[in-house]
C-alpha cells in the first residue's frame, strides 16, 4: 500500500480509556497532520448477559458511550480527517492486522489495565498488541481526574446515544447459580488434589483396568463441561422467562 499522510489507528469500544485515547489521538493527528483511522472490532462469540455485565464493569463501559460517534464528532470539531473500519474477530488480532494492512504510523489505544481475576479472564489487549506489532503503540491509562473529564466531555457530544446499563431481571439469580456451580466444581477439584497429595496409593488403584487417578481427572474435565452446558441452558431459560431474549 502506498504511503501517504501520517496515519494513526484508534481502536475503540466506547470504554472510558478508549474515549481518553480518542481525545489524545485527535490532538496528535491535528498536530501532525494526516488521518485518523477509527477501528471497532466485533467479536463473533456472543456474550452471556452476566459475562457482558462483568466486562463492562471492568473496562469502564457502564454508560455505553458510542465510541465511533464520539470520535467522529471530536474529529469534526478539530477538522481532522477520519476513516472508519469495522472488523470481526479477535480484538487484539484485528487491531494488529488492520494496522499492518493500512500501513499506519502509530496505534493509539486505551487500557483499563484490569487487575486480579478480571485481568486474567479479560486479558490485556494493549499488552498483546504491543508484543505482537512492530508499529509504535501509545497506550492511554486515564486517572480518576481524566475519567471525570472524559465522561463530561462525552456526554456533551453524544447524550442522545448514551444508554445507561440498567440492572436486568435475572442477572442476580444467574450470578448466584453460577457462583454455586463454580464452588461445587472448586470443592471437587480441591478434594481430588488433596487426595492425590496425601494418599497417592488410592489414585493408583485400578478400577476395571483403568487407573483411578485417570478416572478422577477425566471426571473433573467432564464435570467442567457439564457445568458450563448446564449454566448456559439455565441462563437461556431464565432470559426467555424474563423477556430478555
Amino acid at each position: 500500500m502506498a504511503k501517504g499522510a501520517y496515519r494513526i489507528l484508534l481502536p475503540t469500544d466506547g470504554s472510558i480509556p478508549a474515549l481518553a485515547a480518542t481525545k489524545h489521538a485527535v490532538e496528535l493527528v491535528k498536530k501532525m497532520g494526516g488521518r485518523l483511522i477509527v477501528l471497532t472490532v466485533k467479536e463473533p462469540k456472543p456474550m452471556m448477559p452476566l459475562e457482558r455485565l462483568a466486562e463492562d464493569t471492568v473496562l469502564m463501559r457502564a454508560e455505553r458511550f458510542d465510541g465511533i460517534e464520539y470520535a467522529k464528532r471530536l474529529a469534526d470539531q478539530e477538522n481532522v480527517a477520519i476513516e472508519l473500519q469495522i472488523r470481526e474477530g479477535s480484538v487484539a488480532g484485528e487491531i494488529i492486522k488492520t494496522a499492518e494492512e493500512l500501513d499506519v504510523d502509530m496505534i493509539v489505544m486505551g487500557s483499563s489495565n484490569p487487575k486480579g481475576l478480571s485481568g486474567f479472564f479479560l486479558g490485556h489487549i494493549a499488552d498483546a498488541v504491543i508484543k505482537a506489532t512492530p508499529i509504535s503503540v501509545t497506550v492511554i491509562k486515564p486517572n480518576q481526574k481524566d475519567i471525570l473529564s472524559i465522561k463530561e466531555n462525552a456526554r456533551a457530544f453524544i447524550v442522545p446515544t448514551v444508554e445507561p446499563v440498567a440492572p436486568r431481571v435475572g442477572d442476580g439469580m444467574k450470578f448466584k447459580v453460577g457462583l454455586a456451580l463454580f464452588f461445587a466444581y472448586a470443592l471437587g477439584y480441591m478434594g481430588y488434589t488433596v487426595l492425590g497429595a496425601f494418599n497417592k496409593a488410592i489414585l493408583s488403584i485400578r478400577l476395571m483396568g483403568i487407573n483411578l487417578g485417570l478416572i478422577g481427572g477425566m471426571t473433573l474435565i467432564f464435570s467442567a463441561i457439564l457445568i458450563a452446558v448446564m449454566y448456559n441452558w439455565y441462563a437461556s431459560r431464565l432470559e426467555k422467562r424474563s423477556g430478555i431474549a
